[in-house]
């Protein structure tokens, strides 16, 4: 079923999976305006009128249950003979996935515990029987609360379902009932005996066991012998840890007495056990939660801790969670997750990835932007949320160390370093481009198309290979260092988006071509390279000790974000996790004309990939960037016909500026090797000029023109050029510093330049004068960006924390503040684009904005999807042989 599928009034927005009992999808209660999760009845089920009604029967048992900690059912329903569930949308992580990290702390243990056994009596009380507790079937909420899924829905409905007798999958149907999954199940089930409430007891107690102790108290390596555990053998009590109270470590022995006349009677009594484990009852319990440390731990990942070697059960519920299994996977199924960015954060767009996770997958490092700058954000597997990595404002392209316990990520063309312990970025080296961590340490980076290495702790960088337009790579981008260090992937220089893969040899020099037609490879332990097309990830074998390829790409994931640019924002760790940002930040974008209240109107039609429009000084014209899969080129919009035509021809054109005559327009043709400062006549006539060659020097944005346009504002790395047109000679410094200053806008008169800069430790909003320079004067008070002066100089407009604020202003004989009024909200308007650049403009009268949005319009969603145990998926989609 595709995206924008309606089924009545709910519109599927994207699958979640897909199992035994159906296929489940996120869609939009166009009704109450929310997202649910609907699952799909398969059509021999939905067209079994016996099964149809004893699942109705269960789905009503089910709807009488209000409770907090169980995942609910908001109806059955039908629409063009489709029949379906509509099920709660529970976002967060599966209990199974957090044990995947090894045992939890007793006190988050204990607190998990007890929200599992109140949803259990409130279960027990309407007369439900769970039947199949476990942890892939308790998911664990992004705001700490618990969620127990798949109440009972199937356990009638699956009498006669064929199941495959394999080792991981089991049909263990007995005297017409459905038991439930091996290492959780009662011995009464797995003798064939009527279950009862007690059989939930001794699931729970199980789960709790494995909590405290990082394993199952009967998990074994086959289905038999663990059978065979749950009928005969003891969990071995030494492993739970010392420091649980006494009092739980006596109730797990009685929830898990295998005479069901002994076993514990009623799971309230557990829930009353818990509390008083705890002379503070439930609110210290919760208190110590929250105090818990978090648990670090090496084990890996793919450890199979109750990998469903599973009975087949009904997935109803426990699908409307976050993460699926696939079909046919063959050892460590893989699950699939998300999680969420910050509230009001967005994955920036780039030239790079900005998404890295560590060796050992238990840490994703990823780059977010909200209204006022961007920084790294830091998810550990083992907590809920992200934490902001201090001092990492503006920061792009992180990638972690061979130990997983430090980052690298640039800040403009400054490599820098932090630790994840703590502490403040240290400067690497400068200039640098996008950088790879060694499994030696040494860090291998990007300057002026060549490849060079600098040590983690910093020094003097050394060159490893110049370009080798010989061989097809006229300069380096995106190197990626491959396991062992002898070799690096890269995306060799060919003009445009989708460069392909090739890897060079360090030793030898020698280039191997991977793939000729895609963009930001990365390499994968399973013997793959993987790179983007459009938004498919692709898989071709490797051969990494003979740098070979040993076979053809193979779309492996589809829906990845890859950008114009073909920033591919997607990683893979060591052992097999796999994350990637959803959706398509190029999707397209619409230009909106807003006035001071925020009333929008549509000035296109059509949504592109625009940024960076630019008004014209007679306000008939806007200069926009479009970005499209070769690069992208400046348009004109005429803004009353509303016909958009392209002004450059070069494929690799942006960052426009109107000179102030509105003649000509500006802009930085962006060719790493051959870039340069041009002009063009606005009406398309002639041939471009070039202001300043800065061939395979740093990126140079051209900011604003003076009033006699004889002088251009440049920003070149973390300064504020002059470049002086008629003189015909290199721009000099207006503002040098160590800290970022950009964005600059220099007034109508000439006298004053507005800008950006993070001296005070976040991006602020600057006056000084210009051209003498002299005192600098704070103009934002809470976070701002993109300064714009309004035609008479009157006004000052800047992008602040959530709004558009006006700045009243009185220039001579000193500057003065006069007021300062937010205008509307900047949430609708731009989201993705670089928030360096000014993505907005005002006209001529002050009353009327440009603004860019790409809400609405792209596939985008603020989270990382998260693939455990991907390589198993990944090795029967392309086999390599080995």
């Amino acid at each position: 079923m595709e995206p924008g599928t309606r089924l009545g009034h709910y519109e599927i927005l994207e699958p979640l999976g897909a199992g035994g009992m159906g296929e489940v999808y996120r869609a939009r209660d166009t009704k109450l305006d929310r997202d649910v999760a609907i699952k799909v009845l398969p059509e021999d089920f939905a067209s079994d009128p016996d099964r149809l009604a004893r699942f109705e029967r269960e789905a009503k048992l089910l709807a009488a249950l209000n409770h907090a900690n169980i995942g609910a059912i908001h109806g059955l329903e039908e629409s063009d003979g489709v029949r379906f569930l509509v099920l709660e949308l529970i976002e967060g992580q599966t209990l199974e996935q957090r044990l995947m990290l090894g045992a939890l702390p007793v006190p988050e243990a204990l607190g998990i515990a007890r929200q599992i056994a109140e949803a259990l009596e409130a279960a027990h009380d309407e007369g439900i029987i769970h039947r199949d507790v476990k942890p892939a079937n308790v998911l664990l909420t992004a705001k700490g609360g618990v969620k127990v899924l798949d109440f009972g829905i199937a356990k009638n409905t699956m009498l006669d379902a064929n199941v495959a007798a394999t080792a991981q999958v089991t049909n263990l149907t007995m005297d017409g009932t459905l038991m439930g999954t091996p290492p959780y199940m009662s011995p009464e089930q797995i003798r064939g005996e009527e279950a009862d409430k007690r059989a939930d007891i001794w699931a729970f107690g199980c789960v709790m066991y494995e909590m405290l102790a990082g394993r199952g108290a009967f998990t074994r390596e086959t289905v038999a012998d663990t059978l065979a555990a749950v009928l005969d053998a003891e969990p071995d009590w030494e492993a739970i840890p010392g420091s649980t109270p006494p009092e739980v470590g006596s109730l797990l022995r009685k929830c898990m007495r295998k005479d069901t006349n002994r076993r514990l009677r009623d799971i309230g009594d557990a829930r009353i056990e818990i509390e008083e484990a705890f002379s503070g009852g439930t609110d210290a319990v919760s208190a110590m939660l929250a105090s818990a440390a978090p648990v670090e731990t090496t084990r890996g990942i793919s450890w199979k801790l109750g990998v469903p070697i599973a009975v087949s059960i009904a997935v109803v519920a426990a699908l409307t969670g976050s993460w699926l299994a696939p079909r046919g996977s063959g050892g460590s199924l893989p699950q699939r997750f998300h999680i969420d960015l910050p509230e009001g954060m967005r994955l920036p767009a780039g030239r790079g990835p900005n998404i890295a996770i560590s060796p050992d997958g238990q840490n994703i490092a990823y780059v977010a932007s909200g209204p006022v700058s961007q920084q790294l954000y830091l998810r550990r597997m083992s907590q809920p949320g992200s934490t902001l990595i201090p001092g990492t404002e503006e920061a792009n392209n992180p990638t972690f160390s061979p130990d997983g316990k430090s980052l690298a990520f640039r800040v403009g063309a400054i490599l820098k370093k932090v630790s994840l312990a703590g502490g403040e970025p240290f400067e690497l080296c400068s200039p640098c481009g996008e950088a790879s961590w060694g499994d030696a340490g040494d860090l291998i980076f990007v300057r002026e198309g060549s490849l060079w290495r600098v040590p983690e702790v910093g020094g003097t960088p050394e060159l490893v290979a110049g370009p080798m337009p010989d061989r097809g790579v006229p300069y380096f981008s995106r190197p990626l260092v491959l396991p062992g260090g002898k070799a690096v992937l890269i995306e060799p220089g060919v003009i445009g988006a989708n460069a392909g893969a090739a890897v060079i040899s360090l030793e030898s020099k020698e280039v191997v071509v991977v793939a000729t037609d895609g963009s930001d490879p990365f390499y994968s332990n399973t013997g793959h390279v993987v790179f983007a097309r459009g938004d498919t990830l692709f898989a071709v074998p490797f051969d990494l000790d003979r740098l070979r390829v040993t076979g053809e790409p193979i779309p492996v994931v589809q829906g990845v974000r890859v950008e114009g640019g073909g920033a591919l924002h997607a990683a893979v760790s060591r052992n097999g996790v796999l994350v990637y940002a959803p959706g398509a930040a190029v999707g397209g974008a619409s230009l909106f004309l807003v006035d001071r209240s925020g009333a929008t109107e549509p000035l296109t039609k059509e949504q592109r990939a625009y940024t960076s429009p630019r008004i014209s000084p007679d306000g008939e014209s806007i200069a926009v960037h479009v970005a499209d899969a070769a690069g992208g080129d400046i348009w004109i919009l005429e803004i009353k016909p509303g016909t958009l035509s392209r002004l450059t021809t070069t494929t690799d054109a942006r960052d426009p500026v109107w000179t102030r005559d509105g003649l000509q327009v500006t802009y930085l043709r962006d060719t790493p090797g051959a870039r340069s400062v041009e002009s063009t006549l606005a009406d398309g006539s002639g041939s471009p000029t070039t202001l300043l060659d800065v061939g395979a020097g740093p990126v140079t944005h051209p900011e604003s023109w003076t009033p006699d346009d004889g002088r251009l504002v440049i920003q070149v790395e973390n300064d504020l050029m002059v470049l002086t047109v008629a003189e015909d000679s290199s721009p000099t410094p207006f503002l040098e510093t160590e800290f970022q200053t950009r964005s600059a806008s220099v007034s109508h008169d000439g006298n004053w330049v507005a800008y950006v800069s993070d001296i005070s430790g976040s991006q602020e909003v600057y006056v000084r004068r210009f051209p003498g320079g002299g005192a600098e004067y704070l103009v934002s008070n809470d976070g701002g960006r993109s300064p714009v002066w309004s035609s008479d100089d009157s006004e000052l407009f800047y992008k602040g924390s959530n709004r558009l604020v006006a700045v009243s202003v009185r220039k001579e004989p000193e500057w003065e503040i006069l007021g300062r009024e937010p205008l509307f909200d900047l949430s609708f308007f731009e989201y993705m684009p670089d928030p360096s650049r000014a993505h907005y403009d005002v006209f001529p009268d002050g009353q009327r904005f440009v603004m860019l949005s790409y809400r609405g319009a792209m596939q985008d969603t603020p989270r990382i999807n998260v693939v455990l145990n991907w390589f198993e998926e990944l090795k029967q989609r392309v086999p390599t042989g080995r």
